[in-house]
């Protein structure tokens, strides 16, 4: 079964996957104290040496699961130049290459992973750019290999999640529609189908980006918080539980945010926002959640350079989780080390 968490490895590969145009895989090696300052938070203590495979240039977005069924954590990779590529974990933290999807048009701009035909294995969905219709849904034999099952969406979209907006047990797609201002949910029939019969699409700032959906307001409903380039600023679409969403919120922050995070980071069990900001600040936002829906204002914190992908763990054992952020131009990854209240010991 895919790690709950998956979209956490899609995060963080995908930033750093731009920078070395390789899939990039690095191991754990321990712990930090629980009391560690931002001047003792050596990544090294907790990162080996990144292991990188040379697969093809520019990947873009990537997420983890067991996708033939071994009990090894697996990742596939959607390359920005026409092509996905599954990677075979070997169970030591190694990969091994295993098989490809080569595109007709467009490129590969995200990847997202669950059990679209209710046959127990991990199947694919991706969204490419430029290509109608930009998404597929690659349906998996239960060894691996996948083959295309279906077609859905519009060519200007950015971001695909996979979730059960609705609640019917069946998996359902969400992306971002960059030229419609707007988000859409595609909802599935648990038979790797998603009929294009009234999708529900929702109304959001201008050229979103990046999406998450977390439970953000406690009624037990997935939402979605969207970032917007355009208009640079959030949207939050509180969900119906059908998968429709009600009219937007928006939240104003102080600078450009790009990609977005949803966690409850200090375990308080309000969601919290957490956003690589694009505005050459080199920084992240992090919007500790109030309930119901409502977001504090938001704590700025020093990254690399080109922060782009967010992703969250417990790295030292002390129960909240910490922040890591692949930089872009920097070539290097942040860690931010939770403290309580939200706050954070930051290393760079």
């Amino acid at each position: 079964m895919m790690m709950k968490d998956a979209d956490r490895g899609r995060a963080v590969f995908a930033g750093l996957g731009r920078v070395v145009l390789a899939a990039t895989v690095m191991l754990g090696v321990g712990w930090i104290g629980p009391t560690a300052v931002a001047q003792e938070c050596d990544p090294a203590q907790i990162f080996g040496p990144p292991s990188v495979y040379a697969h093809g240039s520019s990947p873009y977005s990537a997420v983890d699961g067991d996708f033939n069924g071994d009990g090894r954590v697996d990742i596939a990779v959607a390359y920005y130049g026409r092509i996905l590529r599954v990677f075979h974990g070997n169970g030591d933290g190694t990969l091994e290459f295993a098989d490809a999807y080569i595109s007709t048009g467009g490129q590969f701009r995200s990847i997202d992973a669950g059990d679209v035909d209710g046959d127990g294995d991990l199947d694919l969905v991706a969204v490419r750019r430029n290509w109608g219709p930009s998404g597929l849904v690659l349906v998996n034999d239960g060894t691996g290999v996948f083959d295309v099952a279906d077609f859905f969406g519009t060519p200007a979209v950015t971001n695909v999640l996979v979730r059960d907006f609705d609640r019917d047990g069946h998996l359902d797609i969400a992306v971002g529609n960059d030229e419609g201002d707007s988000v859409t949910v595609w909802i599935g029939h648990g038979d790797g189908t998603f009929p294009p019969q009234d999708p529900h699409t929702q109304a959001v700032g201008s050229s979103p980006f990046w999406l998450d959906a977390a439970d953000l307001n406690g009624d037990g409903v997935l939402d979605m918080a969207v970032t917007n380039a355009g208009s640079t600023d959030i949207s939050i679409l509180l969900g119906r539980g059908d998968g429709s969403f009600n009219p937007e919120q928006r939240i104003d922050p102080l600078h450009s945010p790009f990609t977005i995070h949803l966690r409850d980071l200090d375990r308080d069990g309000n969601v919290d926002i957490v956003v690589a900001n694009r505005d050459g600040t080199n920084s992240i936002s992090v919007f500790k959640g109030e309930g119901g829906g409502s977001f504090e204002p938001e704590n700025v914190h020093a990254v690399g350079q080109g922060p782009y992908g967010v992703s969250s763990s417990d790295f030292n054992g002390d129960g909240l989780l910490d922040v890591v952020i692949a930089n872009r131009h920097s070539d290097d990854v942040s860690l931010l080390v939770s403290r309580s209240g939200g706050q954070f010991d930051e290393y760079r």
